[in-house]
């Protein structure tokens, strides 16, 4: 049997930035994994691929084939999002703030610690070293929070905790020092770059901090060396005249000293140039005045005396920081640098296809989010011109750049918004909070929901099944029943009447209703068509409840208590409590009705599980002792078995018919998972106090699966047992039926030849036909290297002279293995008819009597 992961339910979002692909799919991390949403169609599917640790960061390419997905440990997998296999990974050793692809998708930065790395995305080959290190970006001072590309690819901006946001160029140009656009008072969480409306040029920038400051900066191409000479000039002056103009006043002076504060963290200096300046009669400013209002003469030779902030951030390709300078009132904060004829390197290598190098950087407006709470997440789309932000009080706003006009401003959710993003197309935005597990896409012109998902908030208790295996309902410790389509993943009702942990849920036949209890003292019965709860059952005192039953017909309730313990039996029509069975001595957490009759199996904590027949009011029927308190009780589904687990880690099978123990499981150590030789020995890789919790059986009772207090979820193959206590017990047709349902050659082969010849007749018309042609397959490979050739001889014949009619009818289904049987038999006579005739006269001498003399 082949098992494969196939969808994750309960957890559409645990953390993380999600991403909408192709403007239709939507990718969010759920734990180690990523879930892609396909909100069309409607349908959530769970990616395969795993990460060693929770997924922090994705990334998706431009063409929406390519993933990336980063753990909390840094380890990136390259994922095909179209055929769903892990392609390469890599480790970064170290936390991944941010990750995003170049715009042409050969190239994605990554933000580790305080550095920006730049990587080759790699191929669909097979390479030894896929993913190459193209460039190492240095000169932040604390870790980089976000990062964007540039729409030509050639340049980085990248925002830090340090207050700033750098701009780096890709291919290193000379004398080049990344340009600091200054004066937020917060860690930055986006930076953005804006283009013009009728070009893809970089206009500008937008960046955004955690305080809810949002600075808008504009960009100025260079048009020749006067143009710079002359804004060096205004900008000197203007320093010099203001503090000239309020040197006697003392009120004025401490304000112009606060200024220029900001000024000296915006001024633009580059320490490997003198601090002379420009001014109408060519004189040469002091030390301090060329810091706190100048720009820098590019023809200088004077050295400029260093200050604290003068020191020189050097990233790996030396490039240094400029500054600008703010101005009171209205006046406009630039940030400059010296013109550098760069069109060629020194070793040969080319510029950038727009030179944001060569220009002036302004910022023309500083507007505030005005909200009490921190700013948590943030998105901007190109082609719109708007920004979304989320802040940690659940609220998020949609405003349209450059003009901040406010469009919608809306609360969502009670706790911090973690992620926000937009589609391709803007008119969908994509907002998750992890605290919740809350997932929303929000169409925002029609303020519409296009998808509203939200998983349990505590941990889940207990899920069942709907008898036609199309819905799961779960209840969970928030008080809180959900039922979930199976095929979508999505959940589409949630009921929240209870007001204490839900312990116990179960579908009634028909898909029509669905109960659930609950440590409130009440078996609430919920309407799956009209999404209500019809009928709530109660005690005459307040009782918790920790299991629920319902039998074949749904007519008759049965729920055990965990403080009486007792079982409670109502009437499903009428509500009525029909009776009270007493006579456990512990609390009752397992329920389960017969298949085939109305008897009820219950287990307790006081080492017993209990048969009773509710229907007749005759009591306790049958009860089965064990060493250790019982957890959970299941019966096969042809009611033959009745399965139990206890404390100590075993799984009991009993003969409910007869009261006799069948056989055992000893499942401490499978549940436990083992440790490696080294391993210290702990709690949680130790054996003691593991044990199954839930049990169930398979559809045709073959396997059981159990699982409980640990990771693991174990596997039984139940039959195998059975086989050989059918054959121990000499009821060879069940023996061979129940290795043709295992599949297992080795046991088919066992089970046909402990058959004595005599029976062969009628232990071939019990088999029934549905298992006939695997039969057929059996003899054709047996036959090959076996000695018993009359014996499997006469197993044909009586097979064909039973069946025959019912292998003519179907002669399609049963001709490749018929074939195969004749191909056997064919060789078998070929060999006996070449052996016989190279030894007839040794034969004849073998068969000739012998006289006595």
């Amino acid at each position: 049997m082949n098992y494969r992961f196939k969808n994750l339910l309960g957890a559409p979002y645990r953390g993380g930035n999600a991403i909408l692909s192709n403007n239709t799919q939507l990718l969010t991390p759920v734990g180690n994994r990523v879930s892609v949403v396909d909100l069309v169609k409607s349908e959530t599917v769970t990616l395969p691929c795993e990460n060693t640790k929770n997924v922090t960061r994705i990334a998706v390419s431009p063409n929406g084939t390519l993933l990336l997905s980063v753990d909390e440990e840094g380890r990136c997998l390259l994922i095909n999002l179209h055929r769903r296999v892990v392609l390469h990974w890599i480790s970064f050793k170290n936390a991944v703030r941010a990750i995003k692809f170049s715009p042409d998708g050969t190239l994605f930065a990554v933000a580790i610690g305080k550095l920006v790395q730049v990587w080759q995305t790699p191929g669909f080959k097979k390479e030894f070293l896929p993913f190459q290190l193209v460039r190492t970006l240095k000169g932040c001072h604390d870790l980089v929070t976000c990062l964007d590309w540039s729409p030509d690819g050639q340049w980085i901006l990248a925002g830090s905790k340090d207050l700033t946001a750098r701009l780096f160029s890709l291919n290193p140009i000379d004398g080049y020092r990344p340009i600091l656009l200054l004066g937020h008072r917060h860690p930055l969480v986006g930076v953005f770059f804006k283009v013009a409306k009728n070009r893809r040029d970089v206009e500008g920038a937008y960046t955004i901090s955690k305080d809810g400051a949002i600075f808008n900066w504009n960009f100025y191409p260079a048009t020749d060396e006067k143009q710079w000479k002359t804004a060096s000039f205004n900008h000197s002056q203007i320093a010099v005249n203001r503090r000239e103009a309020n040197s006697n006043d003392l009120d004025k002076k401490r304000k112009w000293e606060d200024e220029d504060e900001e000024v000296d963290a915006a001024v633009m200096i580059n320490p490997n140039e003198t601090a002379k300046t420009l001014n109408p009669g060519n004189e040469t400013l002091n030390s301090t005045e060329a810091r706190k209002g100048s720009v820098n003469d590019i023809t200088g030779k004077k050295k400029k005396k260093k200050t604290h902030n003068d020191e020189p951030q050097i990233d790996s390709t030396g490039y240094q920081s400029h500054l600008g300078s703010e101005t009171e009132g209205n006046e406009k904060q630039t940030v400059g640098i010296e013109e550098l004829d760069v069109s060629m390197s020194k070793d040969g290598r080319q510029e950038p296809a727009q030179a944001l190098h060569k220009g002036q950087w302004e910022l023309l407006k500083k507007d505030f989010f005005k909200q009490s709470t921190n700013l948590t997440a943030c998105d901007y789309h190109l082609e719109l011109d708007l920004i979304v932000v989320g802040f940690a009080s659940g609220i998020f706003g949609i405003y349209q750049m450059p003009d901040f006009t406010c469009i919608h401003l809306l609360s969502i959710s009670r706790v911090k918004i973690t992620t926000a993003v937009f589609n391709g197309l803007g008119n969908w935005l994509a907002f998750g909070c992890a605290k919740l597990g809350q997932l929303l896409v929000w169409e925002w012109r029609s303020e519409t929901y296009i998808l509203k998902q939200q998983g349990h908030y505590f941990d889940v208790n207990c899920l069942d099944y709907s008898p036609d295996s199309q819905l799961l309902a779960t209840g969970a410790d928030d008080n809180k029943v959900k039922v979930w389509t199976v095929s979508s993943g999505f959940c589409f009702v949630t009921f929240a009447e209870h007001t204490n942990a839900v312990t116990a849920v179960h579908f009634l036949p028909g898909n029509h209703a669905l109960l659930s209890a609950s440590l409130d003292g009440t078996v609430r019965a919920w309407d799956l068509f009209r999404y209500r709860n019809f009928r709530t059952f109660t005690t005459p005192s307040p009782k918790q409840f920790v299991s629920l039953a319902a039998d074949q017909s749904g007519e008759v309730i049965c729920a055990g208590t965990l403080d009486s313990f007792e079982i409670f039996v109502w009437s499903m029509k009428t509500g009525r409590l029909l009776d009270v069975l007493s006579g456990h001595q512990g609390p009752v957490h397992g329920l389960t009705f017969s298949p085939t009759n109305a008897i009820l199996a219950s287990s307790s904590w006081d080492k017993t599980v209990r048969l009773w027949d509710v229907f007749e009011s005759k009591g306790v029927v049958e009860s089965f002792s064990h060493t250790h308190d019982v957890l959970t009780v299941s019966y096969r589904p042809d009611g033959k078995q009745l399965a139990c687990s206890t404390l100590d880690g075993q799984i009991y099978f009993w003969d409910p018919i007869d009261g006799q123990l069948m056989w055992t499981i000893e499942g401490r150590r499978d549940i436990a998972g083992g440790r490696l030789m080294g391993d210290r020995r702990t709690a949680a890789n130790s054996s003691s106090g593991k044990c199954f919790t839930s049990l169930s059986y398979s559809a045709d009772g073959s396997y059981i699966l159990a699982a409980g207090r640990s990771k693991y979820i174990c596997m039984y193959d139940v039959a195998e047992q059975a086989v050989d206590v059918a054959l121990s017990q000499g009821r060879h047709l069940r023996a061979l039926i129940l290795a043709l349902r295992l599949n297992e050659a080795s046991w088919i082969r066992k089970c046909v030849v402990s058959v004595h010849p005599k029976d062969v007749a009628t232990t071939a018309a019990g088999v029934p036909p549905k298992y006939m042609r695997r039969l057929i397959e059996a003899f054709a490979e047996y036959l090959e290297g076996s000695p018993h050739l009359e014996f499997l001889l006469q197993w044909c014949q009586e097979l064909c002279k039973v069946h025959g009619h019912t292998i003519q009818q179907h002669c399609k289904d049963y001709l490749p293995a018929l074939r195969s049987l004749q191909k056997s038999l064919t060789r078998l006579h070929q060999d006996l008819s070449d052996t016989c005739s190279s030894n007839e006269y040794l034969l004849r001498y073998l068969c000739t009597p012998s006289f006595p003399n």
